[in-house]
C-alpha cells in the first residue's frame, strides 16, 4: 500500500445467539482491545463496527462497508462457532473491493492458519496468538510497503505461495497496555447484555485480569493459543 494513513475496520459480524449461553450481546472486547494499542501506538484511522450492538443485518454491513472503504478489514473472530461469520464478512469485503487487506485471528484461526489461508483466498493474512504488538506491526509495514516476512506472528499469502513467520512472544507485562478503547462504541454499551446474568437493559463490560490457562486439555483451544508451537509457554504466560 504504502500511501500513509491507513482507514482500519475492526468488525462484530451479524450472527445468531448461541444457545447454550441464551440470548446475550457482549462487548466486541477481543477487537477492542487491538483498537486500543492500536490508536495508542500509530497514527491509523481506526473504526469499530459492531453488527449486533447496531441490529445490522449482511445487507447493511454491505451498505456501511461500501460507506467506510476501508484498506484493512479485521473481523472477530475469537473460537469455532464464529468461523463461517468471519469468513462471511472477508468475502464480502473482498466482493466489494478485492484490494482491501483482510486480517483474522482468534483461537480457531491461530489454529488453522494455513489451511484457513490455502481453503478462503479472500483472508490475506492470519494473526496467530496474541493480536496486539503483531497487528501494529503490521499496520506499520502496510502502511510503508515493507515486507510482511519480518512481521513475526502471522501467517501469510504471498505469490500464491502460504508462509507463516515465527512466533510472536507473549506480552510479559499486561499492565503496559492501554485500556481496550471502549470509547469506539460508547454509543452502545446501553445495548449490551447478558441473560443469564441481569435482564436487558443492564449493560455491561468485560474485565481481563489475566490471560492463559495452566492446563492442556485436549478438547480446548486455550491450549496451542497460548502455548507456542515448541510446546513450551512463553514468557507472557500469565498462570
Amino acid at each position: 500500500m504504502g500511501r500513509g494513513r491507513l482507514k482500519v475496520l475492526f468488525v462484530e459480524p451479524p450472527k445468531d445467539f448461541w444457545f447454550i449461553l441464551g440470548q446475550y450481546i457482549p462487548p466486541p472486547f477481543g477487537v477492542l482491545a487491538l483498537a486500543g494499542y492500536l490508536e495508542a501506538n500509530c497514527g491509523a484511522e481506526i473504526e469499530v463496527l459492531d453488527c449486533q450492538a447496531e441490529g445490522l443485518d449482511w445487507d447493511d454491513l454491505k451498505r456501511r462497508l461500501e460507506s467506510i472503504q476501508p484498506d484493512i478489514l479485521a473481523p472477530s473472530g475469537l473460537s469455532t462457532s464464529n468461523a463461517f461469520v468471519v469468513l462471511r464478512a472477508v468475502q464480502l469485503a473482498k466482493k466489494l473491493n478485492p484490494g482491501v487487506r483482510t486480517v483474522v485471528g482468534g483461537q480457531h484461526f491461530t489454529a488453522l492458519a494455513e489451511e484457513t489461508l490455502q481453503g478462503y483466498p479472500e483472508v490475506d493474512v492470519v494473526v496467530r496468538g496474541e493480536g496486539e504488538e503483531t497487528i501494529l506491526e503490521l499496520v506499520k509495514e502496510l502502511e510503508g510497503g515493507g515486507p510482511l516476512s519480518d512481521v513475526r506472528g502471522i501467517s501469510y499469502r504471498r505469490g500464491g505461495e502460504v508462509f507463516s513467520n515465527p512466533d510472536r512472544p507473549l506480552i510479559c507485562d499486561l499492565d503496559s497496555l492501554p485500556e481496550p478503547g471502549y470509547h469506539f462504541v460508547e454509543g452502545h454499551m446501553k445495548d449490551y447484555y447478558f441473560s443469564l446474568m441481569a435482564e436487558k437493559g443492564a449493560p455491561f463490560a468485560i474485565v481481563e485480569g489475566s490471560r492463559g490457562c495452566g492446563h492442556a486439555c485436549s478438547y480446548c483451544s486455550q491450549s496451542p493459543f497460548w502455548i507456542s508451537k515448541n510446546k513450551k509457554f512463553t514468557t507472557g504466560y500469565v498462570k
